[in-house]
């Protein structure tokens, strides 16, 4: 449940972390995170987080987006382990606690050989 904050004029619900992370490499230098959305709070966005353990230090803040709940990091190394968090933003720029960590290895796909001339090796 959302946490509300209050100010002189307003109160401000602080917004829960997306409940479910998940993390799809899709080639040797792109992977894709989908989350589902905050369900309480005043949302306006969320943050992209990567790092390159598990575990460790999220240092690469990925994007901030306003809307929709996906995002396409095309910014990764081949090989290299990418663990990602996202957290919920509100209107006021307040980042609540980090879903879950989704990691991924970012890999290229095999190379299917052939003869070139329909028949087989």
């Amino acid at each position: 449940m959302a946490s509300p904050v209050s100010t002189a004029n307003y109160t401000i619900l602080i917004p829960e972390s997306p409940i479910v992370l998940t993390a799809l490499a899709v080639s040797g230098t792109e992977i894709h995170l989908s989350w589902t959305a905050a369900t309480a709070g005043d949302v306006t966005g969320y943050s992209a987080y990567r790092g390159t353990s598990s575990g460790g230090e999220l240092v690469t803040l990925l994007t901030t987006v306003t809307t929709g709940t996906t995002y396409a990091d095309k910014t990764v190394t081949s090989g290299t382990t990418n663990s990602c968090v996202v957290t919920a933003v509100n209107c006021q720029g307040t980042e609540e606690s980090v879903s879950n960590e989704a990691s991924t290895v970012a890999i290229e796909p095999p190379i299917t050989l052939g003869t070139g001339n329909g028949g087989s090796l």
